[in-house]
């Protein structure tokens, strides 16, 4: 697009008056940018305000968390983690995303890869991510909940009509378990569609004790 002589005129002029208001406040790599900008906020929140933030909100491996705790910003004060919920929730499907990867064709206990159809397929990573959510955000409260709550998705996972797992899921007519719905209201209309099959529980096991540590879950 081409330039008129006024609008050429108005940028120079411009351009005279205000490029040295332009100034560099960082030198280094642009991936160390975000975490230098978190220090300079939390070094300065002491200076300037008279007040120490204790709380840091990010994702995953965070380098400006680390930093600050390499630069021991408050002293003796502790700057804890904390995470949002949706990051959290992505814990559960990066690990079965992972562990399907590593399994690829092996097979399990019952003769049968792990990734087959009716087996640990992306629909069935989504639900069991729908419900670790539920469970997460419905016990924010309680720890202890949030790690009952956690086992109560592969109990509940592979629960049959014959033999139904359900005492750990959560009760009442607004339980995402529909088992549990039906004996709140009396009804029998649920039905143990697709259970994961014995060998596969087996496999995921580890996954669901993994994210149910308290270390992981206190963040």
């Amino acid at each position: 697009m081409r330039r008129g002589k006024e609008g050429t005129e108005e940028f120079d002029e411009w351009w005279e008056q205000d490029q040295h208001k332009c100034q560099a406040n960082f030198a280094g790599y642009s991936g160390s940018m975000d975490s230098a900008g978190m220090l300079a906020i939390f070094q300065r929140s002491g200076q300037q305000h008279n007040t120490r933030y204790i709380e840091f909100l990010g994702d995953g491996a965070s380098k400006a968390h680390n930093l600050l705790i390499q630069e021991n910003v408050h002293g003796d004060v502790d700057i804890s983690k904390l995470e949002c919920l949706g990051h959290v929730q992505k814990r559960l499907c990066s690990s079965l995303w992972s562990l399907k990867k590593q399994q690829g064709t092996t097979r399990l206990a019952d003769g049968k890869a792990i990734g087959r159809k009716g087996r640990l397929t992306d629909k069935r990573i989504d639900k069991l991510k729908v419900y670790y959510y539920k469970a997460i955000r419905q016990n924010t409260h309680d720890i202890d909940c949030i790690q009952n709550a956690v086992m109560a998705i592969w109990h509940h996972s592979k629960s049959t009509h014959e033999n139904p797992n359900h005492d750990l899921c959560p009760t009442g007519e607004q339980s995402w378990c529909g088992f549990q719905r039906d004996i709140s209201k009396g009804t029998a209309d649920y039905l143990h569609k697709s259970p994961i099959p014995e060998a596969l529980v087996v496999a995921i096991y580890p996954t669901f004790e993994a994210l149910r540590d308290k270390s992981l879950l206190s963040q």
